[in-house]
């Protein structure tokens, strides 16, 4: 991985216009370049140290011109400026993303589909002094977390990072359902999501596109047959996949008011899953203070889907299939989550402008590994596709470590060049320490009770 080439996955010229559009770069003589800046924040989420003086080491030690930067100077620019600055860098990063895709095999396999963009949500918790700025969920004894809602989705087979934006949590999926329609769908793309996306605007505005989506379908949704006559949901599965693995698919009107052609499959789980969901929907009914109806649990012995892939598109089988492979993105999620800083970042104790700074710029880290093929399910050999099988997953933390070195020793050349740097930062910063600590000399004299002078020589 080449990361010297591009060491913060946006071009430095680009980054000196983003600064300067945003407000971050002032007129008056600056102490820290914009990419010093956005390199030092790359090394501290990586590393999970995010400190004030953690970040304005890594910026003398990554700076052009070498030096060394004051925490103070780094604390100046952790403001609201600074936190546009860093998203339109993300926003950058994604278009590129976007634009570097390559043409897959899907057309070969899924007629008229050029790409699987598959859409999920986390969330992540941040440091409870951040409850005002970022109220979360309430737990049942009243108590609020500070909260973001984290969307995200990605190119199935590339593993690319095509969309990602920190939202508040009280802002839902079904919300969120029409940003990617606005900003990334185009003709030819197949949308997966879950039931929590599930409007009826958004699937029309993807048909509109000439775009396809696969998602569950939300049992109070209204469906009619193309007679005109509506569809009673219980009666139409018990009839049609009565058996475990059944599976069946018909053409059917969607929606209320306005309506559009769609198929829906519906498929017979096994009983043991189906009592699963029973008792997922009676905690949650015991949680919410009510009691789920009769026809809504007896439903839960099948999974619905709904679809505009047309028969001569997609089997049901395939349908099923497909839907499957959204585990991919839970997998990302816990990646994110498990096997890199992400938690630790998200619960440093600052201010708002520094926390959002640092998930910010995690997500530019991320992307910029995902351009790389990281998360990749496919990659192209002698014009066919093959299935990769490792998995970065066990390693991605060590990773993200080699990703923060490789920063450092693009910036000065060598090991021993990198040693100095930090060596003068270190002296620099101990130096200007408010909190008074004893230096390796000063502590080994007492530990030998003798003077420190002569250690020091």
């Amino acid at each position: 991985m080449q990361i010297h080439n591009s060491s913060t996955f946006v071009k430095p010229s680009l980054i000196d216009s983003i600064a300067r559009k945003t407000g971050w770069l002032k007129r008056k003589a600056r102490a820290i370049s914009p990419v010093s800046f956005v390199k030092s924040l790359l090394v501290s989420v990586a590393t999970g140290d995010c400190s004030m003086r953690t970040i304005a080491i890594e910026a003398g030690i990554l700076s052009e011109s070498g030096g060394t930067v004051s925490k103070q100077s780094i604390d100046e620019r952790l403001n609201s400026s600074g936190v546009e600055f860093i998203k339109e860098i993300v926003g950058q990063a994604l278009r590129a993303s976007a634009a570097s895709i390559a043409k897959s095999p899907l057309g070969r396999c899924i007629p008229n589909v050029s790409r699987i963009l598959v859409g999920d949500s986390s969330t992540l918790t941040l440091h409870d002094s951040l409850i005002n700025d970022f109220p979360g969920a309430s737990n049942q004894h009243g108590t609020t977390s500070a909260q973001f809602r984290f969307q995200l989705t990605i190119d199935l087979l590339s593993g690319q990072w095509l969309q990602t934006e920190l939202d508040p949590y009280r802002r839902n999926d079904r919300a969120a359902a029409m940003d990617i329609v606005k900003t990334i769908v185009k003709e030819g793309d197949l949308i997966i999501r879950d039931l929590g996306y599930h409007t009826i605007e958004s699937f029309s505005a993807i048909q509109d596109k000439s775009a396809y989506f696969l998602s569950r379908l939300s049992l109070s949704t209204k469906i009619i047959d193309l007679d005109g006559g509506k569809i009673d949901l219980l009666s139409f599965a018990r009839k049609h996949a009565p058996r475990a693995g059944d599976c069946f698919a018909k053409e059917i009107l969607l929606g209320g008011s306005k309506r559009f052609k769609c198929r829906i499959v519906v498929k017979r789980v096994p009983e043991e899953v189906a009592e699963q969901r029973r008792r997922r929907l009676n905690k949650d009914g015991q949680r919410k203070g009510f009691t789920h109806k009769k026809k809504h649990r007896q439903l839960q012995d099948w999974t619905f889907l709904v679809t505009n892939l047309g028969e001569d598109q997609a089997s049901t089988d395939q349908l099923d299939e497909l839907y499957r492979m959204r585990w991919r993105i839970e997998n990302v999620f816990k990646l994110a989550k498990s096997h890199t800083k992400l938690r630790k970042i998200a619960k440093h104790r600052s201010n708002k402008y520094h926390v959002q700074i640092l998930i910010w710029t995690w997500l530019l880290l991320m992307i910029g590994l995902s351009q790389r093929g990281m998360f990749r399910m496919l990659e192209e050999s002698e014009n066919r596709a093959e299935q990769i099988e490792h998995s970065v997953f066990k390693s991605i933390g060590r990773i993200i470590q080699w990703t923060a070195l490789a920063l450092e020793i693009a910036a000065t050349g060598s090991i021993e060049a990198l040693l100095e740097r930090l060596r003068e930062q270190l002296d620099y910063h101990d130096r200007y320490e408010k909190r008074r600590r004893k230096s390796l000399p000063e502590r080994l004299a007492n530990v030998l009770n003798t003077e420190i002078s002569p250690l020091l020589t």
